[in-house]
């Protein structure tokens, strides 16, 4: 999990600035030379079709006689491949035995996992008898870590993480325990956050940005709660990119992609684009550190 991913996945989710001039190229241009499986199922559906069809060698070649991808944390990285085929429409009428070497279908037919549930519920639509109580199962013990704020460990990554998730499981949109977790990730809005340098606070601030006070917890507890994402610290020390966009992204897909919190944010990471229209947060914040350097010369002139 880096910047760019997470933020191209919150800004082409989003109804209007996935709108933006070069958005969606830039985004395609990034999957081919790094193909992101998780961005793909925030594309509106055509354009992850493109993006998928150019990089189905690769998939192909990637898939092991198992039916799975990747050795390490294989069920979730082939559970995310799955998904985003699905939502490109390419397992539609029988297409996946033409575009993959094996069956992927197999190692989650009969799996009493979550990822084996979310395979069977969004990808083959062949849910088992058992699969409404490993839902419940599953559910009640993501809710039963949510504090009576809506938070899980008070950190605004965690807090998308888990809805989104729930998401993924079924749970209602407008259900209360997902609308106090959007409720608690809305109040985390800063008006401006300090960005950082080597554990040191520098002057350039970004605006409008998701976030807690405490970015290196942000950092320390989610890279020990998912260590199969591999986050970069400093993605989330030198600005809350990441932060940031998990929140867009759980927001949007919550309902409130009209909320002027949101919409300030959508603006604020357009405004720190790098040239080539990606993000990363240790180049973002040398463009604001440019920034202020600039304003500080004008105020002298």
């Amino acid at each position: 999990m880096r910047c760019p991913d997470v933020v191209l996945s919150a800004m082409v989710s989003h109804p209007i600035y996935r709108e933006t001039p070069g958005l969606l190229d830039r985004a395609g241009e990034v999957f081919s030379k790094f193909p992101l499986w998780a961005l793909a199922r925030y594309l509106p559906p055509a354009e992850a079709r493109r993006m998928l069809m150019a990089c189905l060698p690769e998939i192909r070649r990637m898939q092991s006689p198992s039916g799975l991808w990747k050795r390490k944390f294989s069920e979730l990285r082939s559970c995310t491949i799955l998904l985003a085929l699905k939502h490109a429409g390419l397992f539609e009428s029988g297409m996946d035995r033409r575009l993959l070497a094996y069956n992927p279908f197999l190692p989650f037919a009969h799996a009493e996992t979550l990822h084996g549930l979310l395979v069977r519920r969004h990808v083959m639509d062949t849910p088992l008898s058992t699969d409404a109580a490993l839902q419940q199962t599953l559910a009640d013990a993501i809710t039963s870590a949510q504090t009576t704020d809506g938070a899980w460990d008070g950190m605004v990554a965690m807090t998308a993480n888990r809805l989104e998730l729930l998401l993924d499981l079924g749970i209602d949109p407008t259900s209360p325990v997902l609308q106090r977790g959007a409720t608690w990730i809305l109040d985390q809005y800063k008006e401006s956050v300090h960005g950082h340098r080597g554990g040191n606070q520098v002057a350039a601030q970004a605006v409008s940005m998701f976030t807690t006070t405490q970015q290196s917890e942000e950092f320390s507890r989610f890279d020990a709660a998912f260590p199969e994402e591999d986050v970069c610290g400093a993605c989330f020390y030198s600005l809350p990119l990441i932060q940031t966009g998990l929140a867009i992204r759980a927001l949007i897909r919550l309902g409130h992609a009209d909320d002027p919190r949101v919409d300030a944010s959508c603006r604020s990471l357009l405004a720190m684009q790098r040239p080539d229209i990606t993000w990363c947060a240790i180049g973002c914040r040398h463009i604001l550190e440019r920034r202020l350097v600039e304003e500080r010369k004008a105020e002298r002139i």
